[in-house]
């Protein structure tokens, strides 16, 4: 499961699990077939996934498709937000993907805050044979996560999870509300994260307004 933790900026520590977010159980969805990677790893039928308007006005905007054209979009980020201060930005030439980060979560710091956009198509963390639609459905397994919610608008996949971190130094642990969300076809997939739905909503909204 590491290709899926580096993607979500955290360190999964949670058991297995699923919600729909107000604490009423739900299941993941039941893949109408199963789809099967170069490297083994496997993830529902994105299109198994109900349909479902997406979240914090995604459904509005046309997301990019190249690595210039979301470093333009990560660069009209605010420079303030979640009451951070932006801290970590990558260009479209770094390996690790596109990020604007604004701290860390609290109280220990384990999580990081902000949004980041992956070329799945690497192959570093991914099968090569992926796009963002099979990876988003990979995330509503909920491996060792909870998912929140999760759907398919359109052409637009996303999923929101809620998980916890925690540092060797402390046994604290932290949690960390995410997002992931990507187009049918496209090696794209952007996340958000911070310690709580709000943040985290708010980061997506402002990625919203960016794109604008």
């Amino acid at each position: 499961m590491r290709r899926l933790r580096r993607l979500m900026f955290v360190v999964v520590t949670v058991a297995a699990g699923c919600g729909d977010g107000d604490g009423s159980p739900v299941s993941p969805p039941v893949p109408t077939e199963v789809i099967e990677g170069e490297s083994g790893l496997t993830a529902p039928d994105p299109d198994s996934l109900p349909e479902a308007v997406a979240p914090q006005g995604l459904d509005e905007v046309t997301l990019p498709d190249r690595a210039e054209d979301i470093t333009a979009l990560f660069d009209r980020l605010p420079s303030d937000l979640v009451g951070g201060t932006r801290t970590d930005e990558s260009s479209g030439n770094d390996p690790q993907g596109i990020t604007a980060s604004y701290g860390s979560t609290q109280p220990v710091g384990c999580g990081t805050v902000g949004l980041q956009a992956m070329n799945v198509s690497t192959g570093d963390f991914f099968p090569q044979d992926w796009t963002a639609e099979t990876v988003v459905a990979a995330f509503t397994t909920g491996a060792d996560w909870t998912v929140e919610d999760f759907g398919r608008d359109g052409d637009l996949f996303w999923v929101q999870i809620a998980t916890t971190c925690s540092s060797e130094s402390s046994s604290t642990v932290d949690s960390v509300s995410a997002m992931s969300w990507g187009a049918r076809g496209s090696p794209w997939v952007f996340s958000a994260s911070a310690g709580d739905p709000d943040s985290r909503d708010q980061l997506t909204s402002a990625f919203v307004t960016a794109s604008r």
